[in-house]
């Protein structure tokens, strides 16, 4: 999901954003000479009830490497702690907790080759 969009989407209804709208999702980028990119983790707390609609991508599969490198992991939805599918629209209560994790990146060309910092 569009960071953008879901900024939008906490503005305009009544929830609040934790963690200071967005953590790092560490190890979520697959290995590589260069390494995909973390995704992020960003969880919402409804203070009404609202109807939502989450439209996301890579939620089986993570971004594919290339050149050898490894594949990102897959991008994860819950509500409550319950998983939820990559597109779905529900009905959410006051106190419930949306949590989404986006995808990591690919990592580019074979891991052996990755250069110690």
């Amino acid at each position: 999901m569009d960071p953008v969009a879901l900024t939008l989407f906490a503005n305009r209804m009544e929830a609040i954003c934790d963690e200071m709208g967005a953590v790092l999702r560490r190890g979520s980028g697959g290995a590589g000479a260069r390494p995909g990119g973390a995704g992020l983790v960003r969880e919402y707390e409804f203070l009404s009830d609202a109807q939502v609609t989450v439209l996301t991508e890579r939620r089986r599969r993570g971004p594919w490497g290339l050149a050898g490198g490894e594949s990102g992991q897959p991008g994860v939805n819950r509500m409550n702690g319950i998983p939820l599918p990559a597109k779905v629209s529900l009905r959410a209560r006051a106190g419930d907790r949306l949590v989404i994790e986006t995808p990591g990146g690919g990592g580019w060309g074979p891991p052996a080759q990755a250069r110690v910092r």
